[in-house]
């Protein structure tokens, strides 16, 4: 049943891929006969927007952020299972210390991104007579290639002027490394328990982003992709939307993001005592700048 699972979720991905592909050529085909003006529209926009010029030169994007997310799900070690249900107050209260960039590179329509994420958090919870406390050492590490398929004027009498809006469609293909190190201690007045477990799986994935300029200015965001090896204990999914702002005087390679994240990862190993889960729904609003060169 698991590589039946881990077919359909490749079948799936691999047909949205298609789908976009094929939208983008049927879309710029529908433009080119029914606008003869298209291709010189093309070169004015060209022209006048450089983010429209798809030139061989490199650009480079380094965004550091805070991702103020808030944790929904369970763990389960060697047979002990604990909720975790911590608020980003709970989490930051909790924290040990945290690190997140966004690495991007350009050239043309061809990109590459990575998105490090590590954390080391500390969480406890008690009744009467027991107390539990789970310690997490997480790292989450994306990196995949993209493609820009589409781009269109959303201007009705079309793109004339620097800074007219445009949509960006470009789908992306690549991994997310989760690293999981859990220790879970469990205090009775029995004795104490104590259990550890270091976890680490790859989820290909696969997604598209919505980029739009709406002036020079300000842009908007939306991006979501599937990941995974099985559609019932191997998977995950993870959508975000970003609103940026490009300061039009000073420090113009800067963006200025706000937005929000949410990240679903289900995975399963192992049966019995060495029996290990991580269910967890993780989410909350995104804030960083980025710097490009």
């Amino acid at each position: 049943m698991k590589n039946k699972d881990g077919f359909l979720l490749q079948a799936i991905a691999g047909g949205l891929f298609l789908l976009f592909t094929l939208l983008s050529s049927s879309a710029q085909a529908a433009d080119t006969h029914s606008n003869p003006s298209f291709a010189s529209q093309t070169q004015l926009n060209t022209a006048i927007n450089p983010r429209d010029s798809h030139d061989d030169s490199w650009k480079f994007t380094v965004a550091p952020y805070l991702w103020a997310l808030s944790m929904n799900g369970s763990v389960e070690v060697r047979g002990l299972r604990a909720p975790v249900n911590e608020s980003f107050s709970d989490i930051l209260s909790d924290l040990n210390w945290a690190g997140m960039v966004w690495l991007e590179a350009d050239k043309g329509k061809w990109g590459g991104f990575l998105n490090l994420i590590y954390a080391s958090i500390s969480q406890g919870a008690s009744d009467r007579y027991i107390s539990a406390h789970v310690t997490t050492n997480f790292g989450l590490y994306s990196a995949g290639l993209s493609y820009e398929v589409y781009r269109a004027c959303l201007c009705s009498g079309g793109c004339n002027q620097p800074g007219d809006s445009t949509l960006a469609i470009v789908p992306y293909i690549g991994a997310r490394y989760t690293s999981n190190d859990v220790t879970l201690k469990i205090n009775t007045p029995l004795g104490n328990i104590r259990r550890s477990n270091n976890q680490h799986w790859t989820d290909p994935m696969i997604g598209a982003r919505f980029n739009f300029d709406l002036t020079k200015s300000w842009q908007l965001t939306f991006a979501g992709d599937v990941g995974g090896t099985n559609i019932t204990s191997d998977y995950s999914y993870n959508v975000w939307g970003l609103i940026g702002f490009k300061p039009q005087t000073l420090l113009k390679s800067t963006t200025w993001y706000l937005g929000y994240r949410l990240l679903d990862q289900k995975y399963t190993k192992g049966a019995s005592f060495n029996y290990f889960l991580w269910d967890m729904k993780m989410h909350g609003p995104v804030a960083g700048v980025a710097f490009t060169f």
